[in-house]
């Protein structure tokens, strides 16, 4: 790379052009001024997600047996949560810009600029925009029409607040995990990758990609199941189509974005080091197909079939040295892992619906 502005490391030094972390790390920075970035975000997250709550009126919270104040309490665990979860996934995903450099190392600079070009755009608030809109419009709808439902007279402004705030950080936390998916599948795209010899699985680059990945899954699985109570419960309660449909729509995207992230992502990765292990592979065999051809035209005890047969050994040993390396970041016990994992949720999340039959 020539020009230093076409590099993940410029791109990356400029940090989070997230508004709302722009301001919780204003807010955290007010609050405790010596802390680093991650502590002062938890600080201000701890406080977003407190003052709302703080605001309900106690009789809404002491009604249905204290059921409303454990709901409003799990809503703000939820809240801090996907604000956790999205800073941990950016951050994480701008933590090892020198690897996806390197990666990119042999890329022309035309294809590199419009890679570069489309990671700007995706980190801009319009591309955000629409994951906090539609996230924010479809909580409350949904809260609307549990409210209708339960006919529990006019909503209260601050839990209608508290309803938008955690749709517009589940919105949050899909645009990030979204990037992910989109920023994995285009470095996959490339034909030119500097990989690791003579182990490509070793690359540094597909290994933090792999890493990430998993650590978004197990995440996103964890957050999951801190959102269904509140789920299943409206589900349960409400008999509003609306909700069932929110209900049955948010369960489907989630888990389809734990299984794009745990498994499909994965899965891109692993199939670019197979291809790289296969194209070293053919590689070698063709070399070592030329050097016993070259032997066989050479007299057995000269100097000359000695020098190819030394050169035919080394073809040989890095053969088997590349074959013997993993071609997959999808273990048996990882898959086993994770699909297990899915089935279970899955499973909580069809014994509502079979319960209402």
């Amino acid at each position: 790379m020539t020009d230093p502005d076409l590099t993940f490391r410029h791109l990356f030094a400029a940090g989070t052009t997230s508004p709302l972390y722009c301001a919780l790390l204003l807010i955290g920075r007010r609050l405790a001024p010596r802390v680093s970035a991650t502590v002062a975000v938890h600080v201000a997250a701890v406080v977003l997600c407190l003052v709302p709550l703080s605001l309900v009126p106690v009789d809404l919270l002491l009604g249905c047996g204290g059921l409303a104040a454990a709901w409003a309490l799990l809503l703000a665990v939820l809240n801090y949560g996907q604000i956790v979860f999205a800073w941990i996934v950016w951050r994480r995903i701008g933590s090892f810009p020198d690897e996806l450099d390197h990666l990119l190392g042999t890329t022309p600079l035309p294809e590199l600029g419009r890679l570069l070009g489309g990671v700007r755009r995706w980190l801009t608030t319009r591309s955000m925009a629409p994951f906090v809109l539609v996230a924010g419009l479809t909580a409350i709808l949904s809260y609307l029409a549990f409210s209708a439902t339960r006919d529990s007279g006019s909503p209260c402004p601050t839990v209608v607040a508290l309803v938008l705030l955690t749709g517009v950080l589940a919105g949050h936390s899909a645009y990030f995990t979204t990037f992910g998916i989109w920023l994995s599948r285009r470095l996959m795209s490339f034909s030119a990758l500097r990989v690791t010899w003579p182990a490509p699985i070793n690359t540094p680059a597909l290994v933090e990609l792999s890493k990430t990945a998993r650590l978004t899954a197990g995440l996103g699985l964890l957050l999951f199941v801190v959102a269904q109570p509140p789920l299943i419960y409206a589900f349960v309660m409400s008999r509003s189509p609306l909700v069932t449909v929110i209900y049955v729509g948010s369960f489907v995207l989630h888990l389809g974005y734990i299984t794009v992230v745990g498994l499909v992502v994965q899965r891109w990765l692993s199939r670019r080091v197979d291809a790289e292990k296969r194209r070293a592979l053919t590689e070698l065999a063709e070399r070592i197909e030329a050097s016993r051809d070259r032997m066989d035209g050479l007299p057995h005890g000269g100097i000359r079939h000695a020098a190819t047969l030394t050169i035919l050994r080394n073809y040989v040993d890095i053969y088997r040295a590349i074959d013997a390396t993993p071609s997959s970041f999808l273990g048996s016990a990882v898959l086993t892992q994770y699909v297990a994992s899915l089935l279970a949720v899955a499973l909580q999340f069809a014994i509502p619906i079979v319960a209402r039959l």
